[in-house]
């Protein structure tokens, strides 16, 4: 399953999370937003499968990246993080 629909897909309200969370696609121009994040994996032309929690400030405050083919990043760890901030 692709990670955004596993993560707009994720049951919030049991981690009592109140806002729809930002999802953050890649199109276009192409690789510029992974670029930005160091994420991009040139030989491949792609983004490596990644998860940023980005706090009100702009500040990473947590970054997961998957290279394992199939292996998504810990989205239900990031939303009991983001549970526990609240």
């Amino acid at each position: 399953m692709p990670v955004q629909l596993a993560w707009v897909t994720a049951n919030f309200e049991q981690h009592e999370v109140s806002k729809a969370p930002l999802v953050l696609s890649d199109f276009w121009p192409h690789g510029e937003v992974s670029r930005s994040y160091g994420v991009f994996n040139e030989e491949r032309g792609m983004s490596v499968r990644s998860l940023f929690v980005i706090d009100t400030d702009g500040i990473i405050i947590h970054s997961e990246e998957s290279t394992q083919r199939g292996v998504l990043p810990d989205i239900e760890g990031a939303v009991d993080m983001i549970a526990r901030l609240g």
